[in-house]
């Protein structure tokens, strides 16, 4: 199928590949998964590296079947609400910014780049993006707190940002 469209730009992954918060949220509630990072509670910790294990292997296995043709590695988690972070920079970088790592480290493996969507205020962790190796943020909602896209290109100059915007019919 790669090979059939070549014309396009071809993605590996979603924003819900690495997303942690959303994707346990939904087994444990958004609160539960809350406590087991401010608690450290390891079998759900270990629960979460399993998972995303698997889905590491999916990816893996997806870009050596595109051989070569998958332009870009996409991965998510949501970091923030239109107001602020919904956790702290010692959390992401404790918990999340490891996990994160993983993904971006198989994009390079294969020599493409890595594009992160984040919705909500999550600047704040565009520093630790840059030095992690994502090239692009996608986000959906540049109004929320600290994302006014001036703000983003003048202090973040070593990442792209892809900013999506649908249009009502």
């Amino acid at each position: 199928q790669c090979r059939t469209l070549a014309r396009l730009r071809r993605l590996g992954g979603s924003p819900g590949y690495c997303d942690t918060i959303n994707f346990t949220g939904r087994l444990r509630t958004m609160e539960q998964v809350m406590f087991d990072f401010a608690t450290n509670d390891e079998p759900a910790l270990d629960f979460m590296t399993r998972r995303q294990a698997v889905e590491l292997e999916v990816l893996r296995r997806t870009l050596q079947a595109g051989q070569g043709n998958i332009s870009f590695l996409w991965i998510g988690e949501d970091l923030g609400t239109q107001r602020g972070p919904i956790i702290s920079l010692e959390m992401f970088r404790q918990h999340f910014r490891p996990r994160l790592q993983r993904y971006v480290d198989l994009g390079r493996e294969f020599g493409i780049p890595v594009m992160i969507h984040s919705c909500g205020s999550s600047s704040w962790a565009f520093d630790d993006f840059a030095a992690m190796g994502i090239t692009a943020v996608d986000t959906l909602q540049p109004e929320a707190k600290d994302r006014k896209s001036t703000r983003l290109n003048s202090s973040h100059a070593n990442i792209s940002y892809a900013v999506f915007c649908l249009k009502k019919k």
